[in-house]
């Protein structure tokens, strides 16, 4: 659980890192790899929302 601003700035620039690296991949990987990728990543995202 997020208790300070500082928590949550920290938790909003994980989220924008981990975004980064999805649009990334996106434009390298075949749509199944990506998809293989993305899964653990997109989980993680939706937690730290």
């Amino acid at each position: 659980m997020i208790r300070t601003d500082e928590q949550m700035r920290q938790a909003q620039q994980c989220v924008a890192n981990l975004r980064r690296v999805l649009m990334s991949a996106r434009k390298s990987h075949s749509a199944a790899d990506y998809a293989l990728l993305a899964r653990p990543v997109l989980l993680e995202v939706q937690q730290r929302e």
